[in-house]
């Protein structure tokens, strides 16, 4: 269940928050992050499942975009933002405002009762993320903030341990790839365990890599199961992570776009993987990963032009 939970009006901050989420699972995983859009299942009454997520939550995050306070909903008793903040407030995780759209700190005055305490909070503990360049720096300013919070309630390994045990998860997929129901237990599982330990690490590149290409292992095993809203879902998470990593995380450039790349791939879209995998290959020109897919690619491609010479001479 979720250790950091998204507060936020969809008329008001959706785009901040399709953001931030981005950048959150990028880090801690999708595992760790809950919203609404995403996760209440279907046919489940709302408030159930909110109170659920929040009762999980370490930490929730209100945000506050410029037409926030505006709303007239906010004072409307069954309003879903008005339930979670109010439910958030009530509750033992820590809540932390975030002004997002040039948002300044709500008037207290202007605030329905039961949340005028969150006007305190975001002047004693709120975080601004800027659009622009200055997203990355109030980002990871965030997450040091959330580091602390939900980093604390995990017990965290070291390291060169961690390194080990998906070294080894790794080596376990591709030995079981042909028993996809085996294959998919083992993704699970690594996801299972950076969703664990990543709050530790959020600024550590090597597995926010190893994050996006298990989503795509997950993907595969989904695919071969003949699951194909799973593998659809999956491979939305990989390419999320790895379109992060392409704006937050320069040092791994290259990693984000051969992880684009084989994502179109796996779509069947060789020709845009293929354009992904060579813009990583001018960044690092004996990426063994990027050579191999792109020889993958234009194996393909080779074997599809030939199909269409065959086509048009019978």
């Amino acid at each position: 269940m979720a250790g950091v939970f998204i507060s936020y009006r969809r008329a008001d901050s959706q785009a901040w928050a399709d953001r931030l989420s981005d950048s959150l699972i990028l880090r801690f995983g999708g595992g760790l992050i809950w919203r609404d859009v995403d996760d209440i299942p279907a046919g489940e009454p709302w408030p159930r499942e909110i109170r659920k997520a929040l009762a999980a939550a370490d930490a929730v995050l209100v945000l506050i975009g410029p037409d926030w306070l505006e709303d007239p909903r906010l004072t409307a008793r069954r309003d879903v933002l008005r339930h979670e903040i109010l439910t958030a407030l009530r509750s033992k995780a820590s809540v932390v405002p975030l002004l997002v759209g040039g948002a300044g700190i709500p008037d207290p005055a202007r605030l329905p009762r039961a949340i005028r305490s969150l006007a305190t909070l975001a002047k004693r503990q709120g975080l601004t993320l800027r659009d622009g360049w200055y997203w990355r720096d109030d980002v990871n300013a965030l997450l040091v903030e959330l580091r602390r919070i939900v980093g604390n309630k995990r017990h965290g390994e070291p390291l060169k341990r961690l390194y080990e045990k998906l070294g080894q998860f790794q080596g376990d997929y591709f030995s079981v790839l042909a028993k996809p129901a085996q294959a998919l237990d083992v993704a699970r599982q690594t996801l299972e365990l950076l969703d664990d330990q990543t709050p530790h690490y959020p600024h550590e590149p090597i597995l926010q890599i190893v994050r996006g290409y298990t989503y795509k292992n997950e993907a595969m095993a989904l695919r071969d199961l003949n699951d194909q809203a799973g593998f659809e879902q999956s491979l939305a998470r990989a390419e999320a992570v790895f379109r992060a990593m392409r704006s937050e995380t320069e040092v791994q450039t290259a990693a984000a776009y051969n992880g684009l790349g084989s994502v179109e791939m796996l779509r069947g879209r060789m020709r845009p993987g293929k354009a992904w995998i060579n813009r990583a290959l001018k960044l690092w020109p004996d990426y063994p990963e990027a050579i191999q897919d792109l020889r993958t690619a234009e194996s393909y491609l080779a074997a599809d032009r030939a199909r269409r010479r065959r086509h048009r001479t019978n």
